[in-house]
């Protein structure tokens, strides 16, 4: 999907105003304060969500509960090693899905 989604992303018009629209809810909503040199990340986020619409990929928030444990350790070769072969599972299970996941209509929000 990253192929796919990645390239030229400065088709999508925006503005300042737009931007400080977006600072201005996402400081409303999370309470992050977004300087204004960020705009390039802003739009960099939202292109990709347009273009992966027009895409017919659905676009889903994925809710994270934080616990913090002094129990857990980083183990930094052998978690990316980890994390590697889950990827490649990803890969591999999606293969066969790719070309209908392309194609399916997007559901109605």
């Amino acid at each position: 999907m990253e192929r796919i989604l990645s390239g030229k992303l400065d088709k999508y018009p925006f503005n300042q105003e737009q931007f400080t629209r977006v600072r201005t809810l996402i400081y409303r909503e999370a309470g992050i304060a977004l300087a204004p040199g960020k705009r390039d990340m802003v739009y960099s986020c939202l292109a990709r969500r347009v273009r992966a619409r027009q895409y017919g990929y659905r676009v889903a928030e994925v809710p994270i509960i934080w616990k913090n444990s002094t129990a857990s350790k980083v183990r930094p070769v052998l978690d990316s090693l980890q994390m590697l072969v889950d990827l490649v599972k990803i890969r591999l299970a999606n293969i066969g899905h790719k070309q209908a996941a392309i194609k399916a209509p997007l559901e109605s929000a």
